[in-house]
């Protein structure tokens, strides 16, 4: 499992071409949560809110054009590759943990063997995933890892 930086290159059937991947980090203390935090300086509880294409910027600095790269989830599952998008972090510093709230979009694949090509499946709906980082801004030594959440809710599906 892990999160991709991929260049985005539409395709005239209306499916996508991913290209040249980065590999993302959002956990650790040079991770981009604890970097976008320590950016913002919250108050002990804060709720924030980027989209992908803020992520982006984080991601690569100084870059002019944003809008041609998307961050994807690969999730590898007996069958294969499973890819999403992200699409927004919803995010709020608790306590001694910043929880997350991941919406992600579900891509289809239909790669040729050299070359990853993906649509959006129809009808395809939006999930979300809440995840946890054991971290939080006035938290000095803070090892920013993935952590069970304080809260227990289950995810949602939006139409």
């Amino acid at each position: 499992m892990a999160f991709k930086s991929y260049h985005v290159t539409p395709l005239s059937n209306g499916s996508w071409l991913l290209t040249h991947p980065e590999p993302v980090r959002f956990s650790g203390p040079r991770g981009l949560v604890a970097r976008h935090l320590a950016a913002l300086r919250p108050v002990e509880a804060a709720r924030w809110s980027l989209e992908d294409t803020d992520w982006l910027r984080i991601v690569h600095p100084g870059s002019a054009d944003t809008s041609a790269r998307w961050l994807v989830f690969e999730q590898t599952e007996d069958d294969g590759i499973r890819l999403s998008r992200l699409l927004r972090i919803h995010g709020m510093v608790a306590h001694d943990q910043t929880e997350l709230l991941l919406t992600l979009s579900p891509l289809q694949t239909s790669t040729p063997a050299t070359r990853l090509i993906v649509t959006a499946p129809v009808g395809a709906r939006t999930w979300s995933e809440e995840l946890a980082l054991d971290g939080a801004p006035h938290r000095a030594d803070a090892p920013w890892s993935w952590c069970e959440r304080a809260l227990h809710v289950g995810s949602a599906v939006f139409g």
